[in-house]
C-alpha cells in the first residue's frame, strides 16, 4: 500500500478506490513516540494507534510477531541481553532494603 501526504499530519492512500483520508501522523504522543492511526480501509485500521513496528509488523510480517522479531539475529540477541540485565537490576532492587525498613515481617 503506497500512501502520499496530502498535509501536515494527514496522509491519503494512493492506491485506494476511495481517496478519503486514511491515516493520521501522531508527533505529540506523551511518551515521546511518534504513531500511524489509520481510519481508511488499509491493514493498519484497527481502531489503535501503531509505531514503526506496529505498522513493520502488521504490513511486511503478516502480523506474525515471530516474524518480526526475528527480522534480524543480532539485534534480537542485542535486545534479548538488554531485557535479561534489565530484570536482574528490577530483581536486585526489590531484594535491596530500603534504611529503615526489615525485611523481617
Amino acid at each position: 500500500m503506497e500512501y502520499s501526504k496530502q498535509q501536515i499530519g494527514q496522509v491519503t492512500q494512493v492506491r485506494a478506490s476511495i481517496s478519503a483520508y486514511g491515516v493520521f501522523l501522531l508527533h505529540d504522543c506523551t511518551d515521546g513516540i511518534e504513531r500511524v492511526f489509520s481510519h481508511g480501509g488499509d491493514a493498519l485500521n484497527n481502531g489503535f494507534a501503531h509505531d514503526a513496528f506496529d505498522c513493520y509488523r502488521i504490513l511486511e510480517c503478516g502480523r506474525d510477531m515471530g516474524k518480526a522479531l526475528n527480522w534480524s539475529s543480532e539485534i534480537t540477541k542485542h535486545n534479548q541481553r538488554l531485557y535479561m540485565k534489565d530484570k536482574a537490576q528490577q530483581k536486585k532492587k526489590q531484594s535491596t532494603p530500603v534504611a529503615g525498613e526489615s525485611k523481617d515481617v
